[in-house]
């Protein structure tokens, strides 16, 4: 990870060694004769003490600080649009990565007692124990480097790629090449991902022990040769440094070895706890409340309204669902991504966003479903909205007060009422041919609404 290593990713390496290495010291010093017995339960103890989740977690939390500082300023060169999150923001981890921590350092424990138990350590005499885990550890260190290493570099590439996809860019896979250069490395030099992709997710670097490899930003001025897409390389045909395709093919027998040994290196070595695409936002956090990563600086005087229409503006676009919630000041009290067509928003969640201004968006460009409407009443929403691609909607209450079960309860029946009437109506339409079934299903929920608000005075709707 040349590229993207910097001197604070390489100290948080040293620290996590170091870890590594306290702790099996302590979980070797055996004080009985029973030590088959007792040598297993001091690893796991010392591994599963608080002090080590407490450490790995700062570990943890040193990297993704540094790793999205360094994204940012990597944005910062390639767009000349200001990007407002300070360069200097501190960044601690939720309660969510030290519930992650202590299932990391469970998963760890595990994998140095079958390691030690495959070294048929325990069943020595003292003497020889005593011998054995001096030889083993003075001899096999590299097992602690290798991990530190590769489990650091995949937590800052993961934290580096979610700040590229929030701003909806592609990066570059970018290999050093050299002699000493991977196969899968070689193989993935110049792809081009789009950010947020399944694909990115699952072939960032690192690929392998020791990768040197990294993902770059693709600036929005570049023209990129749609050859390097992700969606349209022929992997057969390798790119040189300067992003040219090479004479020759590669062997496609090769080939596949070659991305059958990254999916091995993913589902041996990846901490898949660690790197949901979609899920770092709840576990990153300024140290006052849950403010987003780009969201306004220290001294802005914005609005609430153009606060939230940055954060409209940022996932209008995407292909999947998006949400923000609101304090009164601008405060985001949840940031969440969800499927194609749903966001599960948690009771616990829930109980922090009574008054809060929501917002998401909607792929296909429709109006607010049932859900959305029912979601606002039973968490006592103050004013939901959606905005899409083709069109921005708003509901609320006229006199600024909350959403409540009671509203519910009138809203509901003169929903059904014209969700039926709208329904038939537009296939009437699709029939004659006056309508696509696209456009039909944009309009059906906007009609209905259009419709529910003339029967309720204190709600205000509208769709611009």
């Amino acid at each position: 990870m040349t590229l993207l290593k910097t001197v604070p990713i390489v100290k948080a390496e040293n620290r996590l060694i170091s870890l590594i290495e306290r702790t099996f010291e302590k979980g070797f010093n055996v004080k009985t004769l029973n030590y088959q017995q007792e040598l297993p339960q001091n690893v796991k103890r010392w591994f599963q003490s608080k002090t080590y989740k407490k450490q790995l977690d700062d570990i943890l939390t040193e990297i993704i600080r540094h790793s999205l500082e360094y994204a940012n300023g990597q944005l910062q060169e390639l767009t000349a649009a200001k990007i407002t999150a300070a360069k200097k923001e501190p960044y601690i981890l939720t309660k969510e990565a030290v519930r992650i921590s202590t299932e990391l350092a469970d998963e760890v424990v595990q994998s140095i007692v079958v390691m030690l138990d495959k070294d048929k350590i325990y069943y020595r005499n003292p003497v020889q124990l005593s011998r054995q885990i001096k030889k083993y550890w003075g001899g096999e260190r590299y097992r602690a480097l290798r991990f530190a290493r590769t489990f650091s570099a995949d937590v800052a590439t993961h934290s580096e790629l979610y700040s590229y996809a929030q701003r909806g860019i592609q990066v570059e896979f970018y290999a050093e090449i050299d002699d000493r250069t991977s196969p899968q490395c070689r193989t993935l030099h110049g792809t081009i991902f789009d950010a947020d992709s399944r694909e990115a997710a699952m072939y960032r670097c690192p690929l392998h022990h020791n990768c040197r490899s990294g993902l770059r930003p693709v600036p929005i001025t570049r023209e990129v040769n749609p050859a390097r897409l992700f969606k349209n390389r022929d992997f057969r045909r390798q790119i040189d440094q300067n992003g040219n395709f090479l004479d020759g093919l590669v062997d496609e027998k090769k080939l596949r070895k070659t991305f059958k040994n990254i999916n091995t290196f993913n589902q041996k070595y990846r901490i898949n706890k660690l790197i949901l695409d979609k899920d770092l936002e709840t576990r990153i956090a300024r140290e006052k409340g849950l403010i987003d990563t780009f969201s306004v600086g220290p001294g802005s005087k914005k609005s609430l309204a153009n606060i939230i229409k940055d954060h409209e503006d940022e996932i209008r676009h995407k292909s999947y669902e998006n949400c923000f919630a609101f304090g009164p000041k601008g405060k985001i009290l949840l940031r969440k991504s969800g499927s194609k067509d749903t966001i599960i928003i948690t009771a616990e969640e829930g109980k922090k966003l009574k008054g809060a201004v929501f917002t998401h968006n909607h792929p296909g460009s429709s109006s607010f479903s049932p859900a959305d409407i029912r979601t606002s009443c039973g968490l006592g929403l103050k004013e939901i909205r959606i905005a899409s691609s083709k069109y921005f909607y708003t509901m609320r209450l006229k006199d600024g007060s909350n959403f409540t079960e009671k509203m519910w309860k009138e809203i509901e029946p003169a929903m059904n009422r014209y969700n039926f009437a709208v329904r038939n109506e537009l296939e009437d339409k699709i029939i004659s041919g006056e309508i696509s079934i696209n456009d039909a299903n944009i309009l059906h929920w906007h009609e209905v609404w259009s419709r529910v608000v003339k029967d309720i005075p204190e709600l205000e709707y509208s769709r611009t």
